[in-house]
């Protein structure tokens, strides 16, 4: 993970709460995202990503989080059991980095073309025409790794994506679609650290 000291520019944090509404699509108690904004540095130009190889070029959404239960842990049948604090035993996990992952990069993309801040009418795509649902389900993970270094307390923490690159693999055809690099980190306030990287794919005749 490289981490670049690069002069910053972000849009209003006072602006968080706006941000919410790319994951209204999510079921209530899997709303990890709390609040949300976009940043990127005072040089960047959304062409500039395109087949970027400069660390100091990127487009990165953060966000505050908050996971009170794992949507997919039963809680215990016995009402005492039910009424201890489990905290202490509970960590953030591969699937748990994925759901806020998603949060993050679905502010980060539908955000980013409301902007124009992601240069994928260079690629054909209408990003004034985007419908939000439909982009969810066209959007491919063709690649996440995770590394967990530090225990994360799940009930408080902060995270980041970052996009890096945007190309084609083929070059060649029109028909070719675009990719995206990322990379991403979360972390909690008692040094609790989890790093990764992605690459992402855009189904575009489906949107």
């Amino acid at each position: 993970m490289i981490k670049v000291n690069t002069p910053l520019e972000s849009l209003p944090h006072i602006a968080a709460k706006e941000l919410m509404g790319d994951i209204w699509f999510y079921r209530e108690e899997c709303r990890y995202l709390q609040d949300a904004w976009l940043e990127y540095p005072k040089i960047f130009k959304p062409e500039l990503l395109i087949d970027n190889e400069d660390p100091g070029i990127f487009f990165r959404s953060h966000g505050n989080f908050s996971i009170p239960a794992s949507f997919y842990l039963r809680p215990p049948d016995d009402q005492q059991e039910r009424e201890k604090d489990y905290s202490p035993f509970r960590h953030f996990n591969a699937v748990d980095s994925n759901v806020c992952f998603n949060q993050l990069c679905f502010v980060l993309f539908l955000e980013g073309c409301d902007r124009d801040l992601i240069p994928l009418s260079h690629f054909g795509f209408d990003t004034h025409q985007v419908r939000r649902r439909r982009v969810t389900v066209n959007i491919l993970i063709a690649k996440l790794d995770t590394t967990f270094i530090r225990r994360i307390d799940p009930v408080k923490f902060s995270g980041w994506i970052a996009l890096r690159k945007v190309y084609k693999k083929d070059t060649f055809t029109q028909y070719s679609l675009p990719f995206m690099e990322l990379d991403f980190q979360f972390e909690d306030e008692n040094g609790g650290l989890a790093v990764g990287d992605c690459r992402l794919v855009i189904f575009i005749q489906n949107i």
